[in-house]
């Protein structure tokens, strides 16, 4: 047996148990990465007691955020990046960036809750390493669109790290919603909206 089929097999053995999925990462408004596979997701919430408190986000709402809305326009007011757009030809503009797809996303076993102005949202946190991989996937996939489309005008990681970390207040904690407080829509759900997680 090879080196590598070790490693592979050693590797399943500690996912055992632990979420595993993917999915295709697309800019609408937030970049967001759709799941593949939400069979971990689902049992981690059915878990949570819905009822009058909380309700579930809904299966195709199921998402990792990837990148806040605005670090376009954090990237533009630092004076680096989107010189001469608009805020919303900004948005457009990274709506038409191709993102790829994420794989082996792996979850924490934990359900976290937070709270914010009366609001409360329970959680799943990606594991420790899939947050380093997600933290760099973002940053390079974000500056090679970036500097594809502006080949005179290219930004570095360092200015992307930057835009981010001032408009998001500090590191992401990549993460999916699973159920939130407040009204539910007509079919029962939770509006996504009010999440605070």
């Amino acid at each position: 047996m090879s080196m590598k089929n070790i490693l592979n097999e050693w590797r399943s053995f500690l996912k055992e148990g632990v979420g595993t999925t993917g999915g295709q990462v697309k800019a609408q408004g937030i970049v967001k990465a759709n799941l593949s596979d939400i069979s971990f997701i689902k049992q981690k919430q059915s878990e949570i007691k819905l009822g009058d408190e909380y309700h579930p986000i809904s299966d195709d709402k199921l998402h990792i955020t990837m990148l806040h809305q605005n670090v376009g326009k954090q990237l533009k007011k630092n004076g680096v990046a989107y010189d001469g757009l608009s805020g919303g030809k900004i948005s457009k503009e990274i709506q038409k960036y191709d993102f790829g797809s994420v794989v082996d996303v792996s979850f924490d076993e934990k359900l976290y809750v937070a709270e914010a102005d009366g609001k409360k949202s329970i959680f799943i946190k990606c594991d420790a390493s899939t947050q380093t991989m997600l933290t760099d996937y973002i940053k390079k996939r974000f500056v090679e669109n970036y500097n594809s489309v502006h080949p005179d005008a290219t930004i570095s990681e360092a200015d992307f790290e930057k835009a981010r970390s001032e408009i998001e207040k500090g590191a992401r904690e990549f993460h999916v919603s699973l159920a939130n407080n407040g009204v539910p829509d007509e079919q029962g759900f939770a509006k996504t909206g009010d999440s605070v997680a």
